[in-house]
């Protein structure tokens, strides 16, 4: 799916991508197990971190450590639920591949590749011997923050998938998965991120999107808020966001009940070697024999992801560990503030940063428009003046981006920031929404020039052309003539050559009528 900072999501548009490429022979898979494996809970993951990621993170530990952190994030979602009887389900990383430097020879280098587009081309790859396959990138996709194969009863989608032939000759494996860590030139805060990965994976497991009233609606029943696999991320802290629906319950248990035990495992055991460092384990570095703190897991079964002697602590413990073995200086930091938390500081005794510090509530978050809460940037700047945020009158789309505030309860009252009812809070300064903030009453998002676009509303003949030209793939007309120049540069020959020709048989003919 591609998942928007509440903006809209393209899930379907993969389904439509799946069964054009389908081969011919393709079978609809109708089978049914006779009992499930109860202690296959686990789905083996592969991460691939490309050189932009590497790029945002700045070392191999920090994106170690940035992985470690989704999938404890992502396990305390999925441990909570109960998918008709099968439960416990939990995501483990079986190994995790980080490209540290740009190489222009591979196809995925390139940065100005749309998201089903990288994709696609990460599909090519054989991820047959992992449960599932994700790619993790730092590219602005303008509002789509993640996309993966849904999941199917056979090989066209999600978990457990294995390779197949596609109908256009290519070999692909459709268990994979991508999440990018920017919007609109923004970093995401890492609970946005982690979010997204559930959500992604829940797509992977096989279910779509919530739709209609028994799924949730808009998940604000009760103001318990939306749920995960709603179509529109979001930025609220609300109850249900790191919940399933009834629908993907229903969905995800049918997937299960038919693939689970088809790839996932029953060991508890660490996996020595993922560069994980889990219960059991006292370091992990891959199998790098040449790393001074720690045994890789090349070394014997007796030694392995442990440390050497003499060794006080492994950086792959965490970001407070230097080269040198030893525990970091008190006060170094190992982790940037952000809008909602202060900088994250090494304490001299622990090879693990700290959580950090979160500041104040009510401080101002997101580009002036949100307020933090415990840390996170959770409630609409009208909270701070004991307001609520409400969808802006009129029907200007260019307003409908605008920051607008109404009295509890009292739909009525709305009004923009820049109006004399509340100028004495906001000194009719306009206060225009973030890249991907919902407007229209949900309908819609607003884009990077804080117009609300309206879900498909561009109609049938931008979808035709982007058929076409791939429009969709690039933020403008100039990013797809950087990439296709080559194109261009044909059609200017081209229409070069027949002008020449044009002219040469024109002079010809003028020739011969002069000789007569």
């Amino acid at each position: 799916m591609a998942h928007r900072t509440d903006g809209f999501c393209a899930a379907e548009h993969l389904n439509v991508i799946t069964q054009s490429l389908a081969s011919d022979q393709e079978t609809i898979a109708s089978r049914s197990r006779r009992t499930v494996d109860e202690a296959k809970t686990s789905c083996l993951l592969h991460f691939h971190a490309d050189h932009l990621y590497y790029n945002r993170f700045k070392s191999i530990e920090a994106v170690v450590a940035q992985v470690a952190s989704y999938m404890r994030a992502v396990n305390d979602i999925y441990d909570k639920a109960d998918f008709e009887g099968i439960k416990l389900i939990n995501f483990k990383v079986k190994s995790l591949h980080v490209v540290t430097e740009e190489n222009k020879s591979d196809p995925l280098n390139p940065l100005f590749i749309g998201p089903e587009k990288l994709l696609s081309l990460f599909s090519e790859n054989n991820w047959g011997n992992f449960c599932l396959a994700y790619l993790l990138t730092n590219r602005d996709y303008s509002g789509v923050l993640g996309l993966a194969w849904e999941g199917k009863t056979n090989n066209w989608g999600g978990v457990c998938s294995q390779q197949i032939t596609l109908r256009n000759g290519r070999a692909s494996t459709l268990n994979t998965g991508l999440v990018t860590v920017q919007n609109y030139g923004q970093f995401l805060p890492p609970r946005q991120v982690q979010l997204t990965l559930a959500h992604e994976l829940g797509h992977s497991l096989g279910s779509p999107h919530d739709e209609g009233s028994n799924c949730g609606n808009l998940g604000s029943a009760g103001g318990k808020g939306r749920y995960l696999m709603f179509p529109h991320a979001t930025d609220e802290v609300r109850e249900n966001n790191d919940r399933f629906s009834p629908c993907s319950i229903r969905h995800i248990s049918r997937i299960l009940k038919l693939k689970k035990d088809d790839c996932f495992v029953a060991s508890d055991q660490p996996i020595c070697g993922n560069q994980i460092v889990e219960e059991g384990e006292e370091c992990d570095i891959g199998h790098n024999d040449t790393d001074l703190c720690c045994y890789s897991a090349s070394n014997s079964v007796e030694v392995q992801c442990r440390l050497k002697p003499g060794k006080v602590c492994s950086p792959s413990q965490g970001l407070c560990c230097g080269q040198d073995c030893d525990f970091k200086a008190e006060g170094q930091m190992c982790d940037e503030e952000t809008d909602c938390l202060k900088e994250g500081a090494c304490s001299g005794l622990s090879p693990l940063c700290p959580e950090p510090a979160a500041k104040e509530n009510l401080t101002v978050c997101s580009q002036g428009t949100r307020v933090c809460v415990n840390g996170v940037c959770a409630e609409s700047l009208c909270v701070r003046h004991r307001l609520h945020q409400c969808d802006c009158p009129g029907d200007s789309m260019k307003e409908k981006c605008h920051m607008c505030c109404q009295q509890p309860g009292r739909p009525e009252t709305c009004a923009s920031t820049t109006s004399s009812v509340l100028s004495r809070h906001f000194q009719k300064k306009a206060l225009p929404l973030v890249g991907g903030a919902p407007c229209f009453g949900n309908q819609g998002y607003c884009d990077k020039f804080h117009i609300c676009r309206l879900l498909d509303a561009d109609g049938p003949i931008a979808r035709l052309k982007n058929s076409f030209l791939h429009l969709d793939d690039f933020d403008d007309m100039a990013e797809w003539m950087k990439a296709h120049w080559w194109v261009i540069l044909l059609v200017i020959l081209a229409l070069s050559g027949v002008m020449g020709c044009t002219i040469c048989l024109c002079s010809r003919t003028l020739n011969t009528r002069e000789l007569d």
